[in-house]
């Protein structure tokens, strides 16, 4: 992800929360952190493993790659502007219908997330 890690890690975390179901618990944590740079490297009990980077620089933009047994795939945010809008959106929606578009369990590991990568 672009620019720095307590402003942007959420627009990258969010949506692999969203994406990988089952999870389960993080066993491990590591986070890389130089003056710039930051990396999260998390290992859940089932394997899986998340690796979040950001530049610290203006770009590149939000890129999320996934890879698996059978390959990998690319997902990009080209318009930064789009995804703060739809996010502010689904903001708004939840508040005028309470109706939580993310479950609270998960909320809640989005935000140990972004501590463990602080």
């Amino acid at each position: 992800m672009p620019k720095d890690w307590d402003k942007y890690a959420v627009h990258a975390i969010d949506p692999l929360i969203r994406i990988i179901p089952n999870r389960g618990p993080i066993l491990e944590s590591k986070r890389i952190k130089n003056k710039y740079q930051s990396t999260l490297n998390v290992r859940y009990k089932n394997n899986l493993i998340l690796s979040i980077f950001s530049s610290g620089q203006p770009y590149p933009p939000l890129s999320i790659r996934i890879t698996g047994t059978n390959g990998c795939l690319d997902l990009f945010a080209d318009d930064a502007f789009q995804c703060f809008k739809s996010a502010l959106n689904d903001f708004i929606s939840s508040m005028k219908y309470k109706e939580n578009k993310i479950s609270i369990k998960e909320m809640l590991e989005i935000i140990k997330l972004i501590e463990l990568g602080r």
